[in-house]
């Protein structure tokens, strides 16, 4: 391994205090890893990684910079010299930062809290970022931060990093909207989200919502309401691009982005047909399932299929207000919500997947039995 690296070379660079000389060593060195580098042992990386981390050391930041650009991408590029790089000044560190997957959580956290506002949006950059630095972003980024962390649909949050985020968003109308846009924001959070946002959705809503959807708005932010109701929500909703029928369930599943606030938000806005076909496409049941769900006069189709997708009850509640009744007496909600908490996911998951396999008339015989369970 020293005959490959230019054993001659190396001991001038490292004897050299010229900085052009050390940047060309760097240069040469780095192109041999990367010729190798998906063939290379961990032991001969850490050659690799010690050698050109101690060049880096004596280089201009123009060179630094490039090196970073070089090895973001590599999977099995130098560790050490990686973390050094990220810790440099942003415009070395921005590569490896919104990069290198050789960062772990460890680092990014390390990073965010020691190196300011340009590094944490760099890092914000990142295809991937796990609860732990999101965490970490908008408990300490400043906003400009915390928007960048918003944008990112592929960045994951916790609920507590959702309810910072909500809480930041007050009186900072973009925000609100960014978070409206995320298909993994929690229902709980929604509201809250709707909440702090009343006087902006006095503002906003009404220019580009209906008369009588603006009507609605308009009402609950005059009658400062803490919650806001059904009718607020599916202006929101409307506003967010929810059309009727139009649909956006299918677009929204084609794209991965289909969940539960998107079945909750259909149903709200009393759009049928879209929460039909929401519900076909995440339970992965046929055309005709859906429908079943919402017109059955009894409950226990919807309980069972909402519990296998491990939806919470103010959906469940919001599809009911949906169904076709036939007159008949129902079951209070206090009574139907006990027996849907009781209920067994893993029961509902066997259910549906039986419910999969058979013709879906056949399955009335055997939802009773199920939700008395």
């Amino acid at each position: 391994m020293a005959a490959r690296l230019g054993t001659q070379d190396l001991l001038g660079a490292a004897a050299s205090t010229d900085t052009d000389r050390n940047a060309e060593a760097v240069k040469r060195i780095t192109d041999l890893f990367l010729r190798d580098c998906e063939r290379l042992r961990d032991e001969h990386v850490a050659v690799f990684d010690e050698v050109i981390g101690m060049l880096a050391a004596r280089i201009e930041a123009h060179a630094r910079a490039e090196l970073a650009e070089r090895l973001a991408d590599v999977p099995n590029a130098p560790p050490n010299l990686i973390r050094k790089l990220a810790r440099d000044e942003i415009l070395v560190a921005r590569p490896v930062l919104s990069r290198s997957a050789r960062l772990t959580d460890d680092d990014l956290v390390d990073v965010a809290l020691t190196r300011g506002r340009n590094h944490m949006i760099a890092i914000t950059e990142r295809p991937t970022l796990s609860e732990t630095v999101t965490d970490v972003l908008v408990e300490h980024g400043d906003q400009v931060v915390v928007h960048a962390a918003a944008r990112n649909l592929q960045a994951r949050f916790s609920d507590h990093g959702f309810g910072r985020l909500v809480e930041r968003s007050r009186g900072d109308e973009s925000l609100q909207l960014t978070l409206g846009d995320r298909p993994d924001l929690p229902l709980a959070r929604l509201k809250d989200l709707v909440g702090h946002a009343k006087a902006a959705a006095k503002q906003r809503l009404l220019a580009a919502l209906g008369t009588r959807s603006a009507a609605l708005v308009e009402e609950a932010v005059e009658n400062g309401a803490a919650q806001v109701d059904a009718d607020a929500y599916q202006a929101l909703w409307n506003r967010l691009g929810s059309g009727e029928d139009t649909g956006e369930a299918v677009r929204r599943f084609e794209r991965g982005e289909l969940g539960e606030t998107d079945v909750y938000g259909f149903a709200l806005a009393g759009q049928a047909i879209e929460a039909e076909s929401a519900l076909n496409l995440l339970a992965r049941m046929p055309e005709s399932f859906g429908v079943r769900v919402l017109v059955e006069p009894q409950d226990d189709l919807l309980l069972i299929v909402c519990k296998s997708l491990d939806f919470g009850w103010d959906t469940v509640e919001a599809l009911r207000r949906l169904k076709v009744r036939d007159g008949r007496t129902q079951p209070p909600a206090a009574k139907l919500k006990s027996s849907y908490e009781t209920l067994s996911r893993v029961t509902a998951d066997r259910v549906v997947r039986f419910l999969r396999a058979r013709d879906p008339a056949s399955t009335s015989n055997v939802l009773g039995v199920v939700t008395e369970r």
